[in-house]
């Protein structure tokens, strides 16, 4: 029994409506291609749009760029008309969105309580890697709440004022200069050394004190320890920056 030629098989009429060739004629796509590559359209040839998705997304977008207010219009209108189906879709993605997010975010913790020493790696090198870009973003926010940093700064100085002292010393030593750091255990311990009392008129101090740098920072005085003492208000402020000796014969 002869096999009968392929000019004289009969195409399957079923594979025939399962496909069709997209209008287009810049179509890049193969043709003839699926009936599930073409839209559903009312009026068109057995209900489908003459171009396939992909000419007929590319064709609405260069639409859109070109009619921008129309676009606006016809979306206003659309949302106006359905507004409880986009009400419906925009809760079911910010739901969707939120339990992505939060899946996300538990991953992460996960990942950093078992890899503690590589996360913080990870950040130290990403810190240095865009330093510039961490302070310019610090600077623009801190200007943009300036009243939150303000209250922030407030309530960490009535927490531990000395730390902030130490701070604010370090800085001017550093404007002029200045060798040497100290920590606030260092002051503790010029404050126990003293007993409590001001370095210069001898007066409880009760807690209440200035650090004093003994040689003035402005005439080449150190940041060590050794440079500092713990003294009243009034005694720092009449010093001001006056030398030991000369502050000292003064009185």
């Amino acid at each position: 029994m002869s096999t009968p030629s392929p000019s004289n098989t009969v195409p399957n009429t079923s594979q025939i409506s399962d496909l069709r060739a997209c209008l287009n004629p810049t179509c890049t796509q193969k043709n003839p291609q699926s009936v599930t590559q073409f839209r559903k359209k009312r009026g068109g040839r057995n209900g489908l749009d003459s171009f396939c998705k992909i000419c007929r997304n590319f064709q609405l977008r260069e639409w859109k760029r070109a009619n921008p207010e129309k676009s606006k219009a016809i979306s206003k209108r659309e949302r106006a008309k359905n507004a409880a189906t986009y009400r419906e879709r925009h809760n079911f993605k910010q739901a969707t969105d939120a339990n992505f997010r939060n899946a996300n975010v538990a991953r992460a913790a996960r990942w950093r309580a078992a890899n503690r020493e590589r996360h913080r790696d990870l950040q130290r090198m990403y810190a240095m890697r865009h330093q510039k870009q961490r302070s310019a973003y610090k600077r623009l926010w801190r200007v943009r709440n300036i009243d939150q940093c303000r209250a922030a700064a407030r309530s960490r100085y009535a927490a531990n004022p000395q730390k902030f002292i130490a701070y604010r010393n370090m800085r001017r030593a550093r404007e002029w200069d200045a060798a040497g750091s100290y920590t606030p255990n260092d002051i503790k311990a010029k404050y126990s050394l003293q007993g409590g009392r001001c370095y210069y008129c001898k007066e409880y101090l009760h807690k209440a004190y200035n650090i004093d740098h003994k040689i003035p920072l402005s005439k080449g005085g150190t940041n060590w320890p050794a440079n500092l003492c713990v003294a009243c208000e009034t005694c720092n402020k009449r010093k001001n920056n006056l030398d030991f000796f000369k502050f000292i014969a003064y009185l």
